[in-house]
């Protein structure tokens, strides 16, 4: 089970790590960022299955109809990387993780 996730530089997020447990519960004021840890699941989820960032067969990578990837960059800054760490249950110590980078080295 994702037991932790790190949010960089996506959407709203400048630097945003998120504990999560078998149930969450997300409140916030508005504008705080709730969406966009969702949206961040939602985007790992299709990397995860296979969907292309650039060029697949249904052309540019859409999380939602009309918001590209270079959308989804904080502030529209793409030379900043959109960074994403995951931590799962296996390891009682919180190291067992992956990391995502995307626009590293544009």
């Amino acid at each position: 089970m994702l037991r932790r996730l790190r949010v960089e530089n996506f959407m709203s997020c400048q630097d945003t790590t998120v504990d999560l447990k078998p149930l969450t519960v997300s409140v916030g004021a508005n504008a705080s960022g709730k969406s966009t840890i969702f949206k961040a699941l939602v985007f790992l989820s299709r990397l995860q299955n296979g969907v292309p960032l650039r060029g697949g067969s249904k052309g540019e990578f859409q999380l939602e109809p009309g918001v590209t990837l270079d959308q989804l960059v904080r502030n529209g800054n793409t030379s900043l990387p959109i960074r994403f760490q995951l931590w799962f249950d296996e390891d009682p110590f919180c190291q067992n993780r992956v990391r995502h980078r995307l626009f590293e080295n544009r």
